[in-house]
């Protein structure tokens, strides 16, 4: 059963994954994103008291132009893993790590 939207976009979602203060981390294939040879990127969507859920591209800090995705979040936000096959060979999916600052 998909996520309810924004996070549900009707394009595709995967990889969902949470921090115990409710940000979510997740892979899309949804329009504007910065992904070609497949299309997907790194999304984080965090519920703010008051406001409407809202969807955020990582941006080219994390995302490349290929294929990103496979998102885990340590519990407490502390660092992000995913893959990427940033060489352009879809058999070459390293696994890369973000730390938060």
């Amino acid at each position: 059963m998909p996520l309810a939207s924004p996070i549900h976009s009707g394009s595709g979602e995967w990889s969902y994954s949470e921090t115990t203060d409710g940000t979510s981390y997740f892979i899309s294939t949804r329009p504007g994103g910065m992904g070609g040879m497949g299309g997907m990127d790194l999304y984080r969507t965090r519920r703010e008291t008051g406001q409407a859920l809202s969807v955020v591209n990582l941006g080219s800090l994390l995302n490349s132009p290929y294929h990103d995705r496979a998102t885990c979040i340590a519990p407490d936000g502390a660092y992000l893993i995913f893959s990427s096959a940033r060489s352009g060979d879809f058999a070459d999916r390293c696994p890369h790590q973000s730390f938060r600052e």
